[in-house]
């Protein structure tokens, strides 16, 4: 069956095609869900978060993909949320049940950066995981992320809970809710989900899959990064994050999420919720010319670390280190950079700097120059009760596609 990447954006198709459409035009892309599902209570989840485009103060018209506060500073969603995007593009909501409340229910807060997983694949939506770290630390309840034990007790059947502000209609692209909702689906295991064939032998360990074989509940566009969860005992642990599917409820597609286990069981999430902060992705317009870079490392954790060596990719020549010193509880260093675009950017859209310290975690940081298409001014529009909203539009014209590849069948 011919593949075919769906260029979506907040889960939904651009301004300049129809909605039967879908940017039909391309294939093999993200698409993220509530289907199948029912409302929850204010309470309920008080660790959900969504992701807001900055453009707008009216957070349920910015809303594109769906997170989880995972305590400190820090959120958990997918990497294609933020794949092609910088961190001061959007904020993130937390502990919000009604998106059109966020003046008196939970918080919206700016973004400081983010970090994707290293080897993310846009086309096979492997290692689809992200971390985003907030300006200042919350004070909001958590969700606890599980283990690697815990995935692999999983048996094929459990109930399994994902929420989100997603489509409920797969085939209404205005079916988004304001209030929060969520839908229980069943855990598929990896040999059964691969067996299905299509994109679903590609499965590894990074992702699991969970859905009704018998189609008619899932996650779907606009649930992108949000959490899959199980019960255990008296509390949720958080299993998975809202990746790809193969459309929205069908019979044999469940969804595909990104394996919380996997990744807290190989130290990623550790690592990059170490309190080291500094920016992982910046983004260039163009491949030609040459742009002065300001990379700094702020020390927010209690465990003093220094710089010890810094690797550059071709085309990238250092114009300063500031980073010659201990760098303390709380202070701030910095790398200064020049970057020769057409040099560094000649065979990939990504250079990457390495930046090695002697810190108990974060031993190494990984600072990428990335190229990215230049994105048109955002256009206006309607809430998602109506006409497309102005966060869809405005993504849209960025090239995101969330919830990973989505194939209409």
């Amino acid at each position: 069956m011919q593949k075919s990447l769906i260029v979506l954006a907040m889960g939904l198709c651009t301004p300049f095609f129809s909605v039967s459409s879908e940017v039909s035009a391309v294939d093999d892309a993200p698409a993220p869900r509530i289907i199948g599902g029912s409302a929850t209570s204010k309470n309920d989840w008080p660790f959900m978060a969504a992701m807001v485009a900055k453009f707008t103060s009216d957070t349920q018209q910015g809303q594109f993909c769906g997170a989880s506060f995972i305590g400190g500073r820090y959120v958990l969603t997918a990497a294609h949320c933020v794949n092609g995007i910088e961190a001061d593009e959007f904020d993130v909501a937390v502990g919000v049940h009604d998106l059109s409340h966020i003046s008196n229910e939970g918080q919206r807060i700016a973004v400081r950066s983010y970090y994707m997983h290293q080897d993310y694949n846009e086309r096979t939506m492997s290692n689809d995981i992200a971390i985003v770290e907030l300006e200042h630390p919350v004070a909001s309840p958590q969700v606890k992320v599980a283990e690697e034990v815990d995935v692999n007790n999983l048996n094929s059947g459990d109930t399994l809970t994902v929420t989100g502000w997603g489509r409920q209609d797969a085939y209404n692209p205005l079916s988004f809710s304001k209030t929060l909702f969520k839908v229980d689906v069943p855990f598929v295991d990896k040999g059964t989900c691969q067996n299905l064939g299509l994109d679903y032998f590609l499965i590894g360990d990074d992702a699991i899959c969970a859905g009704d074989l018998a189609g008619g509940k899932d996650s779907c566009q606009g649930d992108s990064g949000g959490p899959l969860m199980t019960k255990i005992g008296n509390d949720y642990k958080q299993v998975g994050v809202v990746s790809w599917g193969l459309g929205c409820g069908n019979p044999n597609a469940p969804g595909v999420y990104a394996n919380v286990g996997h990744f807290e069981g190989n130290g990623w999430i550790e690592k990059n919720t170490a309190n080291v902060s500094y920016t992982q992705n910046t983004i260039l317009r163009d491949r030609s010319g040459q742009h002065d870079v300001h990379l700094p490392i702020t020390n927010f954790s209690a465990e003093a670390f220094n710089v010890t060596d810094i690797t550059l990719p071709a085309g990238v020549s250092l114009i300063a280190n500031n980073c010659s010193t201990t760098l303390n509880a709380s202070e701030v260093c910095s790398i200064d950079v020049r970057v020769d675009a057409s040099v560094a950017l000649a065979s990939s859209d990504r250079a990457t700097l390495k930046v090695d310290t002697n810190h108990s975690v974060a031993g190494d940081l990984l600072m990428n120059i990335v190229y990215a298409d230049a994105k048109p001014q955002p256009s206006s529009g309607g809430s998602k009760g109506g006409s497309l909203s102005l966060a869809m539009m405005l993504l849209a014209l960025f090239g995101l596609v969330l919830r990973g590849r989505e194939r209409h069948v």
